[in-house]
């Protein structure tokens, strides 16, 4: 938090791993895990790599089978490797920070990203479960209320699943949708929080101080998912742009408050991250089992 404070034992350790680096982190950019496996960072590093390698083997055994490029079950392993790919990249930068003793670097492992949507001592805070209900509330209704019957069929409610273009018992097929949102929305947590909080709002915090660095990296949150428009038919497009973007930029807000309030550590806004999107999409997929991210059309939830 200042740069009168003595060394922190991530610290020098971050500066320990440096000096024995056996390649530059800057590779990191060349596939996930190369940057920690150039830091020896050698569980670190294998972990995301064999993650990486795994999700495009499936990707491209999906796309074989069916032919399609588009199809969910290869889009979103391809959406998972990105962010353990962004990830990669994001956690060498912060080792750097962290051995050169700036303010403001988050000192969570890996480890304790995963962890913390499952972390008691997290997840017990006021902040942390009241905003996160809000917050959800929100998401879900704006999600909800701008949905059009054909999309939208509530009285679909816990019919047949379609997941992946496929339709399912009840009694697996909901299961398996909801164990591949919570990989999927795993790494949408880590890599995302890692970004805009760990590295964009520490980075405009120490620039241009803690208020105006939590609003820009906010506002920054809520514009990188415009680009979500374009993956919508043209017909939502304006609703998301018009409500969707607005709520986004809202969690944005409460989650980097979050990180500030609790010292600039990633686990609890990553906690909040993960379970907003792995709630609000499995809500939307139980009520309306036919248009969901898990479905035939991959649909963006708000």
């Amino acid at each position: 938090m200042s740069r009168l404070e003595p060394p922190a034992a991530e610290e020098i350790e971050a500066r320990v791993t440096l000096d024995h680096a056996a390649c530059s982190p800057q590779l990191a950019f060349l596939f996930p895990g190369v940057g920690q496996l150039c830091m020896r960072q050698t569980a670190r590093g294998a972990v995301l790599a064999s993650l990486a390698a795994a999700e495009i083997g499936g990707a491209i055994a999906v796309g074989v089978e069916t032919g399609d490029a588009d199809h969910p079950g290869v889009q979103l392993p391809l959406a998972a490797v990105q962010d353990l790919w962004l990830y990669g990249i994001v956690d060498a930068v912060l080792t750097r920070q962290l051995a050169a003793g700036e303010r403001f670097v988050p000192r969570d492992t890996p480890s304790d990203l995963v962890a913390a949507p499952l972390n008691l001592e997290v997840m017990k805070r006021p902040a942390v479960w009241a905003g996160l209900t809000l917050t959800l509330a929100l998401g879900l209704g704006v999600s909800i209320a701008i949905s059009d019957e054909e999309d939208f069929d509530p009285d679909r409610a816990g019919d047949d699943p379609n997941l992946f273009g496929e339709r399912m018992e009840p009694a697996y097929g909901y299961p398996l949708g909801f164990a591949a949102g919570a990989g999927l929305f795993s790494h949408v947590a880590i890599a995302e929080e890692a970004l805009f909080r760990g590295y964009v709002q520490s980075a405009m915090s120490r620039w241009l101080g803690e208020t105006q660095g939590w609003v820009v990296a906010s506002l920054m949150f809520g514009a990188a998912h415009i680009p979500n428009a374009f993956v919508l038919p043209e017909e939502d497009r304006v609703e998301y742009l018009v409500y969707g973007i607005p709520v986004i930029t809202a969690a944005g807000f409460y989650m980097g408050w979050l990180y500030r309030e609790s010292g600039y550590s990633l686990a609890p806004s990553t906690a909040v991250h993960f379970w907003y999107d792995f709630l609000l999409s499995s809500t939307l997929f139980v009520l309306d089992p036919e248009n969901s991210l898990f479905s035939a059309r991959v649909a963006v939830p708000f």
